[in-house]
């Protein structure tokens, strides 16, 4: 967009000078809105651009941290039927962010020339804006010139049984750009869309509901980004997807795709980043030898299997990131995918390769994520060849068949590893640890069987980025060292478990301590204590709590087989926001003083014995969000007029005696929905109607209604008024809108 040199029709500016005055705007924070003064042409206002004939086309207000809605009432005549209708040369419209809040005017389906509409919210204003009346497909019936569309977090999640919102998109053949990521959208997604001639980039991500498959591709499309991630779209992908020639941006994380990967990937010439992780893809991997612009690859958690020597991995040198964790791939690793000059994430976990690591992984300088654990690579491995990776942060060689050799053939030191942060050498059959690495690590993972022992207990306690340590299943004996649990103040997360410590605790964990999971099981430790008890540090002050806390927020027993009545004790954890019960053999009432929990957030008791009524005190939670008090045998009415009806049937069913909304039985009908019971014939008013004396008023009403009711409900006479009779005015009374406003002021 250009910005003009002529002078901006007079009224034009009237126009925005008088939506600046009834906008509540941050001015410390507006960069556009701030600057609009009536001394300036408002061709050269920041955000507002104009015409060689000096009518404005282009209006930004994006980021300008205004503080009234969109459809505030004191607004509705300025704003929606003065301002943005009258503006009809308007080609660009941006108020992205802008804090506008509430229901989109259908108003903006005027702007019949508009080629690029963004109304699109950042994740902190989620859904404040709505598309419901009208609905998308409203909306946009009118904006044919339409070249770019952006509704990204605006709520729009109107069904589509009754009007096909979304397949009227597909009508509007300028298209080249469509995001509705996050836009709540349901209902099948129409496959026309993903077939649309002109599109180039799609991104309805984050849209849980939709549903339906990918269609067969053609030739002559141009699409450059497909971003499906986070939908439940299904199916296989077509073969034809190698038709889409331009496509660079694939993004189908987290969807319910199956089936194998089609050969034709192979000719995808431009493909820059691919991203199929959390579906359920099988077979073989397709040799990707084309795609020399590839930089980011995951094909994390599938069920891909064989080989991946298919592809000659050594052409794609612009490879950034690559992520096959959690599939069943096998055989020997490719040794050229060790040599890309530009990689910096590998992750192989969780696979069957086998074989020695090769060699060539010394060339990855700029390697940063590095983890290879679980897999069955042998062989030895020198901890001192990985100085080399000065970029180095995290290092996974746990639970492979793999020997870890930390002897060093030079005087490298700590310096060797500026940025080594995770070290995971779980079962590598370690005979000492490597003490020079600790004070730079923030989490260290050394289990199994390794047959360490408290040599140098000093290595741990300078470290002071240490997070997490877990040295369970060694031969460590005597002591803790005080320091893990005295001094460190960082300190997350301390495993001991399947050791052979042995001394009684002869020290009190401090106040300085952060530990919040301290597991000492299965070791041979004297001196315990009858009771159970928990240090807890609240603002300084140390406590010894022997009974359950009731500072405690979350409690999960699922599946612990716990029988009885529920405890009255959990009902005095006032702080309590989450408990989960299910599977379980709790009987008896759900005891009234649940009613003290008022800050649950979430209450999971199904599959127990649970008998009697719901008691009144639930319906009093305010933030409940998560209900379930199916599978028990709960009788009775479910309390009305509370947020409990608010719920799914799915919450209460199979509780045989319980009736009310939401379900669908009373407690007469026996589970059979009945007709209401019509009213008697026999009902009479009280006072009669003289419908002689009527009939000429109701006539005339009735004529009138003929002529007024279709511009009140009928859509577009209601336009075509509001268009041409303010046109026609203006027309006739140039000076009008300067009236208007001032009158507007007073």
């Amino acid at each position: 967009m250009y910005v003009a040199t002529s002078h901006c029709l007079i009224h034009e500016q009237y126009l925005l000078l008088n939506m600046k005055h009834n906008l509540v705007f941050n001015p410390v924070k507006s960069e556009k809105l701030v600057h609009w003064n009536q001394s300036g042409d408002c061709c050269q206002w920041n955000g507002v651009t104009c015409s060689e004939l000096g009518r404005v086309i282009g209006l930004d207000l994006s980021e300008e941290f205004i503080t009234e809605g969109l459809d505030n009432s004191s607004l509705t005549f300025h704003l929606r039927y003065l301002k943005f209708g009258l503006l009809k040369n308007l080609r660009y419209l941006n108020l992205s962010n802008a804090g506008f809040e509430g229901q989109i005017p259908i108003e903006i389906a005027l702007l019949t020339k508009q080629a690029t509409l963004d109304l699109s919210t950042s994740f902190n204003l989620l859904h404040s804006l709505k598309l419901e009346k009208p609905n998308i497909g409203m909306l946009m019936q009118n904006l044919t010139e339409i070249t770019e569309l952006y509704l990204d977090g605006v709520m729009a999640s109107a069904t589509g049984k009754e009007c096909p919102i979304l397949e009227s998109l597909a009508n509007l053949s300028n298209l080249t750009t469509l995001q509705l990521s996050n836009c709540a959208l349901t209902d099948v997604f129409p496959k026309g869309i993903f077939q649309m001639q002109k599109l180039k980039i799609l991104d309805v991500s984050y849209n849980q509901d939709p549903h339906g498959s990918l269609p067969n591709f053609t030739q002559e499309g141009y699409l450059q980004t497909l971003s499906l991630s986070n939908t439940n779209i299904s199916g296989q992908l077509p073969s034809t997807i190698s038709d889409l020639k331009h496509l660079a941006i694939v993004d189908l994380y987290g969807c319910q795709f199956n089936g194998t990967l089609p050969v034709s990937l192979s000719k995808l010439s431009q493909l820059f980043h691919m991203d199929l992780s959390f579906n359920n893809f099988s077979g073989p991997l397709p040799s990707l030898n084309m795609s020399n612009n590839l930089k980011y690859l995951s094909l994390f958690q599938n069920a891909l299997t064989g080989p991946i020597t298919s592809t000659q991995w050594e052409k794609l040198l612009n490879l950034i990131s690559i992520n096959f964790g959690d599939n069943s791939f096998s055989g020997k690793f490719p040794s050229t995918l060790f040599t890309l000059p530009s990689l910096q994430e590998l992750i192989l976990s969780h696979n069957g390769f086998d074989g020695p690591i090769p060699k060539s992984f010394l060339h990855l300088k700029n390697l940063g994520y590095l983890l290879l654990s679980p897999n069955q690579f042998n062989g030895t491995i020198w901890l001192d060849m990985f100085h080399r990776m000065q970029y180095l942060q995290t290092l996974g060689l746990s639970h492979n068949n793999l020997t870890v050799d930390i002897t060093s053939s030079g005087d490298h030191g700590l310096s060797a590893f500026p940025n080594m942060t995770n070290l995971l050498l779980a079962d590598c059959n370690l005979r000492k640890f490597p003490s020079f690495l600790i004070p730079s690590l923030h989490i260290c993972l050394v289990p199994l069987k390794q047959k360490l022992s408290w040599k140098n207990p000093e290595s741990f306690c300078n470290c002071s980025t240490l997070r997490m340590l877990d040295l369970s299943h060694n031969s460590f004996n005597g002591s803790i060292p005080e320091c893990l649990t005295s001094r460190s103040n960082t300190l997350r997360v301390l495993d001991l478990v399947g050791n052979k410590l042995t001394d009684s605790f002869s020290y009190t964990v401090s106040s300085s301590c952060h530990l919040r999971l301290f597991n000492l099981h299965g070791n041979l430790f004297e001196g315990y204590h009858s009771k159970i008890f928990v240090i807890v540090v609240n603002k300084g002050l140390q406590m010894k709590l022997v009974k359950i806390p009731n500072v405690f927020t979350s409690l999960d027993f699922s599946s612990k087989h716990f029988e009885g009545s529920l405890p009255e004790e959990l009902m005095s954890l006032r702080a309590l926001i989450v408990l989960n019960l299910p599977h379980n053999a709790f009987s008896s009432y759900i005891p009234s003083s649940l009613g003290n929990l008022t800050q649950i957030e979430s209450l999971y008791l199904p599959k127990n014995i649970l008998s009697g009524g719901i008691p009144t005190g639930i319906a009093t939670f305010s933030f409940l969000s998560v209900l379930n008090l199916s599978y028990n045998h709960l009788v009775g009415k479910i309390p009305r007029d509370t947020q409990i009806q608010s719920f799914e049937e799915d919450s209460f069913k199979r509780n045989e005696g319980l009736f009310g909304p939401p379900l669908t039985k009373s407690c007469t009908d026996g589970g059979v929905k009945g007709s209401p019971t019509p009213p008697s014939s026999t009902y009479k008013t009280k006072s009669s109607i003289y419908w002689n004396v009527l009939s000429g008023e109701l006539g005339f009403i009735f004529d009138l209604g003929l002529v007024i009711l279709p511009f009140i409900f009928c859509k577009r006479w209601r336009l075509w008024y509001c268009k041409h009779m303010e046109d026609l005015l203006c027309w006739i009374f140039p000076q009008l809108y300067f009236v208007m406003n001032i009158r507007e002021r007073k």
